[in-house]
């Protein structure tokens, strides 16, 4: 009997992945578990947000727009409790999908929303949300210089 050649390993990297690499990788792991920062999937069937659960059916839906109307692929939403005491944030942020349109699901409460985007200057909004509401909170960034 002939037993195979042995394998060569193949070269190991001596780069490791930067911290901000590792954590943009995760943030983009819980996004498409959600179902946001999907192409397809986020969206319902009429091209409307399809319905998250939030814990109660609570959720913030929209779409982040450039200056000129453009949808913005990929831009980082976060959103952080205005509450006393402060409400859990179930995720570390969401991306919005290639049509620009994010849908996360939050505890009812208020919360500040906060969306950035390469080449773009950051925009917040604070909104109230009520259990079982569906939010809509759309975002218009400007060019950076």
């Amino acid at each position: 009997m002939r037993l195979p050649a042995p394998r060569r390993p193949l070269p190991r990297s001596s780069a490791r992945p930067s911290s901000a690499t590792l954590a943009l990788v995760c943030i983009a792991a819980m996004a498409m578990a959600s179902g946001c920062g999907r192409e397809e999937g986020a969206l319902g069937p009429g091209g409307e947000n399809a319905p998250g659960d939030g814990g109660a059916g609570s959720q913030v839906v929209g779409r982040v727009l450039s200056s000129t109307g453009e949808p913005v692929a990929n831009a980082d939403v976060e959103a952080a409790s205005r509450d006393d005491p402060a409400k859990p944030t179930p995720m570390i942020g969401v991306l919005t999908n290639g049509r620009g349109r994010y849908s996360w699901p939050l505890q009812a409460g208020k919360w500040e929303i906060t969306v950035s985007a390469r080449g773009h200057r950051p925009t917040a909004e604070t909104v109230e949300v009520a259990g079982g509401q569906t939010v809509t909170l759309d975002f218009e960034l400007e060019t950076a210089p």
